[in-house]
């Protein structure tokens, strides 16, 4: 059976908290944060964090879980947000699913799957290194080598998002030439 779930998205600042509490009150809900920021401690300017009186007046999840350096993922939502909700039904009560991370809710309602590979923070580490010491024109030379097409959509001071593609084609080859995916002990010759 398709669990009970109300969905509130919009963006920041519009009344989506007000609305939601209303609506979880009226309808014996609980709120689960749809915001990818809430989940983060000490981030309450900008974000628009509901205030303790709003958080007091009905149970609230996903708001303050984690230290601002802590990762999360809309991985880590999913799976967390369909525990949630599975329990708010479990206890006969309607979870209110209040948010603006359309990405985040779109993963749940729709039941996106992800692929699971391990991060690989020592090549990611190395090749944030390489472009240190060597620019970021290196960097994106090295992505241009391995994949032309992606490196002539970034801009070559995107070093986050060259990083990111760089690492996801070399774990690409490194599939296509052992058939698996495993750790990198260190930046194979190709990047170099």
């Amino acid at each position: 059976m398709k669990p009970r779930v109300a969905v509130i998205l919009g963006p920041t600042a519009t009344g989506k908290s007000h609305c939601g509490i209303a609506l979880a009150k009226r309808l014996n809900g609980e709120i689960i944060s749809g915001d990818s920021m809430l989940v983060y401690q000490r981030m309450d300017i900008g974000t628009a964090k509901p205030s303790a009186e709003e958080l007091a007046a009905v149970p609230h999840h996903l708001i303050d879980i984690l230290p601002p350096d802590a990762a999360f993922s809309v991985v880590d939502f999913k799976e967390k947000a369909e525990k949630i909700i599975a329990d708010i039904n479990s206890r006969g009560k309607l979870p209110v699913i209040v948010g603006g991370t359309g990405l985040y809710i779109k993963a749940l309602l729709e039941n996106y799957e992800f692929n699971t590979v391990e991060e690989c923070s020592e090549l990611r580490s190395e090749l944030e290194a390489f472009a240190e010491e060597h620019g970021n024109s290196a960097l994106y030379e090295k992505l241009q080598e391995l994949d032309l097409e992606t490196a002539s959509r970034l801009h070559i001071n995107d070093r986050r998002r060259i990083r990111r593609n760089g690492l996801m084609k070399l774990l690409f080859l490194v599939c296509e030439w052992n058939e698996k995916v495993y750790m990198l002990g260190s930046m194979p010759e190709l990047i170099k």
